[in-house]
Parts: C-alpha cells; sequence; structure tokens
C-alpha cells in the first residue's frame, strides 16, 4: 500500500476517526492498512492522542490495541449512563427473565457482528488448533474486552478450568454495572449471550456461558460477580 505523505492532511484528526470508527479496537497495522499512514507517523499521533486522554490502549496477546475514550460526541461515561438508565427500565419491565435477557445478547451478537481488529481475529482462531481449547479460555480475561467495550478498567481472574480445557469459571471486579445496586445485572446476562454466539463461532462448537454467582456491597472493592463459559 502506497504511504500517504500530504503536509495539509490532519493525521491527528484522522486517527482519532479512525479509532472511533471501530470500537472493537484497532493494531497499528490496522490504521496503516485503513489510512495508509507510515508508522512513525501512527506512533507520533498514537501517542500525542493518548497524552490528551482522546484514546488508551490495551495489550491483548502479542498485539497492542487503541480504543477510543469518548464515541463520536458522546462520551463513554455519557453513554454508559443512558445504557444504565436502560438497564435499570429492563429491569423494572421484564423483572429478572434471565433467559430472555441472554436472548437479547445472543440477538444483538448476530445482528451487531461484533467488529474487531483482523489480527486479533486472526490470533483467535491460531488460539483454537488445539482440539480441546484451553488456551482460549486461559486468554479469555485478555480479550474480554471485544464482548464488554463498556468496562475498559474491569478485573478478571479465572477461578478455575478444568484439564480438558472445555470449563471455565471467572470472577469479576471493578464493574461499573455492580457497584451498590442489582439495577443493572441485567447487562452481564445480556454480555453472556454475547459471549456464547461468538465463542460458538469461533469454536465451531456450542458454548454456555453462565452467571454462577453474585455478590454486591456497599463497597464497591468487594463487589464481585463469577461468570462461567462450557465448552461442548
Amino acid at each position: 500500500m502506497e504511504v500517504k505523505k500530504d503536509s495539509d492532511i490532519d493525521y491527528e484528526s484522522e486517527i482519532l476517526t479512525c479509532i472511533r470508527e471501530n470500537p472493537g479496537g484497532l493494531t497499528t497495522t490496522d490504521i496503516k492498512n485503513i489510512l495508509g499512514y507510515s508508522r512513525p507517523t501512527i506512533y507520533k499521533y498514537l501517542k500525542i492522542l493518548e497524552d490528551e486522554n482522546e484514546i488508551f490502549s490495551r495489550k491483548i496477546g502479542a498485539y497492542t490495541l487503541y480504543f477510543s475514550s469518548k464515541a463520536g460526541l458522546f462520551s463513554i461515561k455519557t453513554i454508559t449512563s443512558y445504557y444504565k438508565a436502560l438497564l435499570k427500565a429492563l429491569k423494572a419491565n421484564l423483572n429478572d427473565d434471565i433467559r430472555l435477557m441472554k436472548k437479547i445478547g445472543r440477538e444483538i451478537a448476530d445482528e451487531v457482528k461484533f467488529k474487531h481488529s483482523d489480527n486479533i481475529f486472526r490470533a483467535l482462531k491460531e488460539l483454537v488448533s488445539d482440539p480441546y481449547p484451553k488456551i482460549l479460555l486461559e486468554s479469555f480475561k485478555i480479550y474480554f474486552p471485544f464482548f464488554d467495550f463498556f468496562q475498559p478498567e474491569l478485573s478478571i481472574e479465572i477461578i478455575d478450568i478444568d484439564e480438558l480445557g472445555t470449563n471455565a469459571t471467572y470472577r469479576f471486579r471493578n464493574s461499573v454495572f455492580w457497584e451498590d445496586s442489582e439495577d443493572y445485572i441485567h447487562h452481564m446476562y445480556i454480555t453472556s449471550g454475547i459471549i456464547e454466539v461468538v465463542l460458538s463461532g469461533v469454536l465451531k462448537r456450542e458454548v454456555v456461558s453462565n452467571i454462577e454467582e453474585l455478590h454486591i456491597s456497599n463497597n464497591k472493592n468487594e463487589s464481585y460477580f463469577d461468570l462461567s463459559i462450557k465448552i461442548r
């Protein structure tokens, strides 16, 4: 691809727009392929954008992905507040119909088709070459932002993975949806439905994801929930 060089190009604005239009994250190679800029130029303006808190980066395996700190004209904080209000309304009107929430998540995954960096998707494909994809489950906490870009600061630890690599349990802390109220708990049921569809597509096997345990405390640091993944 021809490298673009033009003194009239607003590199900072173009790179920021590119990242904002790809909420699943982009690597420097993705940005180069989309915009055609040289790597030194991309690295220069990524550093500027990070210093300005316009973007943030996250290490995913061998790759570094860049995400927008804002979405269009609205910040992630504003969008999250709107989404929280929607979750609260769903809970009030649909009670605690967990199966329906997971169904909504599965339908969201089918509709959105979660667009992510080609490099990362390729890496996930490589991870599942083992007939028992234990490595995929061990790496889940690293690539979870693919499924939940509302919470880049979410803390995830592995509680257990069986020897065959077909069953795993994870503990999530520091969730913006799990503080001192159950008003937003449907978020993770929706997300578990999304996880089922996306991982089933990668593995070509049935995947079941469930919320196993909830612990909500007035102290955010003490709140957590456990999520399981079963590969059949």
